[in-house]
């Protein structure tokens, strides 16, 4: 009976130790064998956010730069404190500057020349006119404040409409050549202009009203003073 029960324990012992090292060696093989082991789960990185300025924009959102620390206002009257005048000296005085005129102020007539008279249908200027124009350079050539000059075309009441424009404005345009021509004004100080028939100076039912029409007129302008 003693001996059945001894063999009965050997075996038993025997089978523990044989199931140990079964354990062991299957420990050892899914050792060697990476395929056989558990794979490790990675959590995804959180996507970095789209912006116009890339990585560089995503990581000053993380990490901000701190605020910049600022001076005690408490100095600041020491610093106004040691600006000082030296004893015997006077403030400088504000200069007295007259206002200039704006480039929006309007322009004011200096003075008018209405005594250019043409011929019927001609732009040629005469002796008579010629000779007040050199008059008008002269007294131009003295003038010290910028100024401008409007040339004004104008024509008695025959013929039609299109060709007194074309008629007023070749008018205007002889004077102006002959200002830049004998005088050296510059052009873009001249303008001119074709009123036609438009403005009549007399009557065009007679010769002599007929005769005050066909003219030009002359005015020089300057830029009115601003107080």
């Amino acid at each position: 009976m003693r001996t059945g029960q001894r063999r009965s324990g050997w075996i038993l012992f025997a089978l523990g130790g044989l199931l140990a090292i079964g354990i062991a060696g299957c420990a050892s093989r899914s050792a060697r064998d990476p395929a056989r082991a558990e794979p490790i789960r990675v959590e995804p990185a959180a996507p970095e956010p789209e912006t116009e300025f890339g990585q560089l924009e995503a990581h000053a959102e993380r990490a901000p730069h701190p605020p910049p620390e600022f001076d005690d206002p408490t100095a600041l009257p020491v610093l106004e404190a040691s600006l000082t005048i030296p004893a015997g000296a006077e403030p400088a005085q504000p200069l007295a500057l007259e206002p200039a005129a704006p480039d929006s102020a309007p322009f004011e007539t200096i003075y008018a020349l209405d005594d250019f008279r043409f011929a019927p249908g001609s732009a040629e200027l005469s002796s008579e006119s010629r000779a007040i124009l050199d008059q008008l350079i002269e007294r131009l050539s003295l003038e010290l404040s910028p100024y401008r000059i409007e040339v004004h075309g104008h024509t008695d009441a025959t013929g039609n409409e299109a060709g007194n424009l074309q008629l007023g404005q070749r008018r205007a345009d002889a004077i102006r050549r002959y200002l830049h021509d004998a005088g050296d004004i510059p052009l873009h100080l001249t303008a001119t202009v074709s009123h036609a028939d438009r403005q009549p100076a007399g009557d065009n039912q007679t010769a002599q009203g007929r005769a005050q029409n066909r003219r030009a007129v002359v005015l020089i302008l300057r830029r009115a003073n601003v107080n």
